[in-house]
């Protein structure tokens, strides 16, 4: 393996490759997964519009239009909220991450290697790669999109908090609706009212699960009590990142995707948010002009979504269920208006459903360390 790059790019996930696809210069990209695209632990959920933000042109990954949500309460109830065209789509991550890669393979100053990298170094002016093989690389500079586990991060000394876990089992069913991806407020199927299925097409399904403990139990519950016949596919998990924005970069070492929080804390998804730091990132180091405005209104999105993460931490099941029987025509308004940008509007529209008497207290909880330097 060559030793001397100029940029080399720790991780071929989607943030990863999108920092590589865009970087003008001699990039190597270090993978320890033998297949780009695996293991897919992606819910895959995106607005409408998310190869116009990613600047991507055409990409053939889409599966299922979504014309909304399917919320099940804590007291049985099953609230519909339809919208007249699609409000969002579920594509194929796996083959997105392919795409990418495959145009990245046509720039013959780019190149893929299969290893694991164990430490980066800053050394006078260079970034050193050490592999768990022993051998070390040297780069100008190192863009790390390790994913949401962030081991380069914390032996860095930069990482504090942990990722969630998270687990799909996807099903084979006819029972459900493949026009509408399904949430459950129910606290106690997930801590951080994060249990769905989302429909992949094809009578295909994930069943999701975002929390601490056995999560592979909770899933198989959800299964047995609201699928009941189906023809289990598999199981897929990994780590989710709910913590909000992390600090991009420390001298020569950059961080993308999940490795520098740009996630949604509402939902934990992170194609699109991620996609679009990391495009921004190669322009700023290929000296191209960067649109500030986005990346600060990205930043503002993502810190909105972890303020109001922290007031849906502080609801109960019951206070969530009237909001949302009260609310149906104002949520379909929220989920056509913008799927990747909702921070703001959700804002608004809990600040405005939630009861004052309550609000001031879970403003006061919420907005307490919401703004720390990590």
């Amino acid at each position: 393996m060559r030793k001397e790059w100029k940029y080399i790019v720790v991780g071929g996930g989607l943030c990863g490759l999108m920092v590589a696809y865009r970087l003008r210069g001699e990039t190597l990209i270090i993978e320890r997964k033998k297949r780009i695209g695996e293991p897919n632990h992606c819910g895959g959920v995106v607005s409408v519009d998310y190869e116009r933000k990613l600047e991507l042109g055409y990409v053939n990954t889409r599966k299922q239009n979504i014309y909304g949500f399917a919320i099940h309460t804590i007291n049985g109830k099953k609230i519909e909220i339809e919208t007249p065209k699609p409000c969002c789509i579920v594509i194929d991550r796996p083959s997105l991450d392919r795409e990418i890669f495959r145009r990245i393979s046509k720039d013959s100053e780019k190149t893929l290697e299969h290893g694991y990298v164990k430490e980066v170094v800053q050394d006078r002016g260079e970034v050193k790669i050490v592999l768990r093989d022993g051998e070390t690389l040297r780069c100008e500079r190192a863009i790390v999109g390790e994913g949401a586990q962030q081991v380069i991060r914390r032996k860095m000394g930069k990482g504090r908090l942990s990722a969630v876990p998270g687990v799909h089992m996807i099903v084979e069913t006819k029972e459900l609706d493949e026009h509408f991806n399904y949430l459950f407020l129910d606290e106690r199927l997930s801590a951080h009212r994060l249990s769905y299925i989302i429909s992949m097409g094809e009578d295909l399904y994930k069943i999701g699960v975002v929390d601490k403990g056995n999560i592979r139990k909770v899933v198989e519950k959800i299964a047995e009590r609201y699928v009941r016949n189906y023809r289990l596919v598999g199981f897929e998990g990994g780590l989710v990142w709910l913590h909000g924005p992390l600090r991009m970069n420390f001298g020569r070492v950059y961080f993308v995707g999940d490795a520098a929080g740009h996630t949604k804390p509402t939902t934990g998804g992170g194609i699109v948010i991620g996609g679009i730091m990391s495009t921004q990132l190669a322009k700023n180091l290929n000296g191209e002009v960067v649109d500030k405005n986005e990346i600060r209104k990205i930043h503002n999105e993502i810190l909105i979504m972890k303020f109001i993460r922290r007031i849906l931490n502080k609801i109960d099941d019951y206070t969530l269920e009237k909001i949302v029987l009260n609310n149906k025509e104002e949520l379909k308004k929220l989920l056509m208006e913008e799927y990747d940008w909702h921070g703001t509007t959700l804002l608004h529209f809990t600040t405005k459903a939630v009861r004052k008497g309550k609000l001031a207290t879970f403003l006061l909880e919420a907005i307490k360390g919401i703004f720390k330097t990590r």
